[in-house]
């Protein structure tokens, strides 16, 4: 690497990170499968745990292992968070490497770059969101970097085809559905450029197929163990398109939702804007008609722009087949589908890129300044209208408490209060996410929070909550965590009726538009 590429590397890299750590933790809002997947981690280094899956068991392990490693210094969401973020931002400087090599132009591929630096789905998704598919950009983008080596070096076309074919199996690891967009980019690559870079692969494919057996090593184990384990897993799984059949109008219906999901995540990065919110907006149509103007422009003028498409297109195609679409509109968009799609995002950049280069060069007959107005004002709607949708939602979700702040908040008052080492009881079923999501989240921070990890049970009852504070009646002050309207607050009511507890605190915990989530209660005498 040169020294002006290590620069422009560096920079890039820097300055994504920090548009990536306004409101990392707060943010999106957990999950209890992104905190669930960090519990995996905790588990590797506390209990000598040793995954070859994710808790799908379609994706791999690799994730799991990664945050165990950042656990070493000190389990934390918050680390978790960070290290994703970390891997984000070096997505933007690889995009730059990438740009450099199909894009033959420097000034291109730092464009592209911007763009996606500037994504507010790449921010919100493939940044703020803890869990193993928020890497599949990183390590997808990788792989291809390598892949393009190996199209224009003859003479490391080896190396460069067993690296593509490791990092290859991360990418899939991290999320089975980049499957999508190896075989989109191969496909479109053949049929707009030639079967030059397939038949490299083919000639290679001992190579490839070595670093990709190394790079997916748990998950061939894992299959050979449990044969064909994770095929069945995605067939078995109700989340996923392939469980049971579906008709052709449940395909199209499919594929009209992932597209329309697409596009509005290019626009708004969900879960951020509602499409009846977008659809009030006049930006919004707007953007439609330049994004859709530019990008036909360039397919007529430009092959890199016509294999683009044709990636996308049938990445789209191949991601309906794999995945169900529920259209759950809400505040915060669709349901969660850009984690599947923002594999997308890195060459949807270069396609952004290379359109608004070529409509700049089409413009030379209007006169310098002209152009230069003309094409600040595409870079305004194309690329920075939708980044100043996502500091709308920062000030929006802060302002409606629609963020992590209120479980992080009774964490740190728990342990500044009380110290880490007090007993705190949760109340958490699969059916209540407000006191689930504290549960996951107290068991990351290392509080003593019951019941223990090991086991996990899937639902708590009254019962759990009569033998804590039977077990730690000599251990008060206890807390409890509990639902607004659950059998264990009505009990506390009774136990406090009948004087068997002593109440010292009691907080009512309340969300996004004020919506109840849980109840703090501090007990401070157990006469059992």
């Amino acid at each position: 690497m040169n020294s002006h590429l290590g620069v422009v590397v560096l920079i890039l890299f820097i300055s994504s990170t920090l548009l990536r750590l306004p409101l990392l933790l707060l943010y999106p809002v957990f999950r209890t499968d992104e905190l669930a997947e960090n519990i995996r981690a905790l588990a590797i280094i506390r209990y000598g745990f040793i995954p070859l899956t994710n808790n799908a068991e379609f994706i791999g392990a690799l994730y799991n292992y990664i945050i165990a490693l950042v656990y070493l210094i000190k389990p934390s969401i918050a680390l978790s968070r960070l290290t994703v973020a970390l891997f984000s931002s070096l997505t933007i400087p690889l995009l730059y490497i990438l740009g450099l090599k199909i894009m033959r132009n420097p000034l291109k591929a730092l464009l592209a770059s911007i763009v996606l630096a500037l994504s507010s789905a790449h921010i919100l998704i493939s940044s703020h969101v803890a869990w193993s598919a928020s890497l599949a950009p990183f390590f997808l983008t990788l792989s291809l970097v390598y892949l393009s080596k190996s199209q224009m070096d003859d003479q490391k076309v080896r190396r460069n085809m067993f690296v593509y074919g490791l990092t290859s199996g991360f990418a899939i690891q991290a999320h089975p559905s980049t499957i999508a967009s190896y075989i989109a980019f191969l496909t479109s690559w053949t049929i707009i450029y030639g079967k030059l870079l397939l038949i490299k692969i083919i000639k290679n494919t001992k190579y490839c197929l070595l670093g990709f057996c190394i790079g997916y090593l748990n998950m061939v184990l894992f299959n050979i163990i449990n044969p064909l384990g994770s095929v069945k897993a995605v067939f078995e799984a109700s989340w996923t398109g392939l469980h049971g059949g579906f008709t052709f109008h449940e395909f199209i219906k499919r594929v009209v939702f992932v597209f329309l999901e697409y596009v509005t995540m290019l626009v708004s990065g969900i879960p951020i804007l509602p499409i009846q919110q977008l659809m009030k907006t006049p930006l919004f149509y707007i953007y439609l008609i330049f994004f859709f103007a530019i990008v036909a422009y360039s397919v007529r003028k430009s092959y890199l722009a016509k294999f683009i498409v044709m990636y996308i297109i049938i990445s789209l195609i191949i991601i309906s087949i794999g995945t169900k679409g529920i259209m759950s509109l809400n505040i915060f968009g669709f349901a969660w589908g850009p984690h599947y799609l923002q594999q997308l995002l890195p060459l949807t950049s270069i396609l952004i890129a290379e359109a608004l280069a070529i409509i700049s060069h089409s413009l030379k007959k209007i006169g310098r300044i002209k152009r230069i107005l003309a094409f600040v004002g595409l870079i305004l709607i194309i690329v920075i209208w939708p980044f100043t949708n996502l500091l709308f939602v920062y000030g929006f979700v802060r302002k409606e408490k629609c963020t992590n702040e209120i479980f992080i908040q009774t964490l740190n008052y728990l342990k500044t209060r009380y110290g880490k080492e007090i007993p705190i009881f949760v109340e958490y079923s699969l059916k209540s996410q407000g006191t689930l999501l504290f549960y996951e989240l107290a068991l990351l921070e290392g509080m003593n929070v019951y019941p223990p990890l090991m086991p996990f049970k899937h639902e708590i009852s009254k019962y759990d909550m009569e033998r804590f504070l039977l077990e730690n009646k000599n251990v008060t002050p206890l807390v409890l965590i509990v639902q607004p309207s659950g059998s264990c607050f009505k009990a506390i009511e009774e136990l406090h009726a009948r004087n068997i507890i002593a109440i010292n605190e009691y907080h009512t915990v309340r969300a996004c538009f004020n919506v109840e989530v849980y109840k703090v209660i501090v007990i401070g005498e157990v006469h059992i």
